[in-house]
């Protein structure tokens, strides 16, 4: 048997499955970075927080406190 039709009818882990999906173009590197992390970060702790920190570090859009507005209210 040929070496492609072996590995075919074989039995696959994951690892070669996601690898078989990029190498044939079924999914891009991107989608696959982007599914990866949407499902660890997605919806936890993690994500909140770095949210709010980053928020407040890059000023949050909208804010009608910011520090050096000069305004009065």
């Amino acid at each position: 048997m040929k070496k492609r039709i072996r590995r075919g009818v074989t039995q696959h882990d994951l690892w070669h499955l996601m690898h078989d999906a990029l190498r044939l173009g079924a999914i891009t590197h991107a989608e696959l970075i982007g599914t990866v992390i949407g499902r660890t970060v997605g919806g936890s702790t993690l994500e909140d927080v770095s949210g709010k920190y980053l928020g407040a570090i890059a000023g949050a859009k909208g804010s009608r406190n910011l520090a050096l507005s000069g305004e009065r209210t």
